[in-house]
């Protein structure tokens, strides 16, 4: 099963890439929604785990573009970002297949797991 890691700190890119990767997923990383783009214009992914909060093209942007290319795949959005729950839950209907959690790597691996065990 295929994963695309979004984000654009260094550190919790590498994390996550990681702690997927030993899970037995093929993770593909980018560092921003721009390089997500472009990447899931090549290949199909199974789930996009996006961070928000990014230059150049942010999470939400780049879910919206996805959408507009007719690319489907699930996004799980793991964000710090506390302040625009409100703002993300809009957000999240334009997008549809999509699921926000703020950045807790418990509650992400339990998402995915349930994801894929559907």
């Amino acid at each position: 099963m295929n994963i695309l890691i979004v984000e654009d700190n260094l550190h919790m890119r590498e994390l996550l890439a990681l702690y997927f990767s030993d899970n037995k997923y093929v993770i593909t990383t980018a560092i921003n929604g721009l390089e997500a783009l472009e990447l899931s214009k090549k290949s199909s992914f199974d789930l996009i785990i996006s961070d928000i909060n990014m230059p150049v093209m942010n999470g939400i942007e780049f879910a919206l573009k996805l959408r507009e290319n007719n690319i489907q795949t699930f996004i799980i959005f793991f964000s710090a970002e506390v302040n625009g729950k409100k703002i993300h839950a809009e957000s999240l209907k334009k997008i549809g297949s999509s699921l926000f959690i703020e950045k807790n790597i418990s509650q992400l691996s339990l998402a995915v797991e349930k994801y894929f065990s559907n």
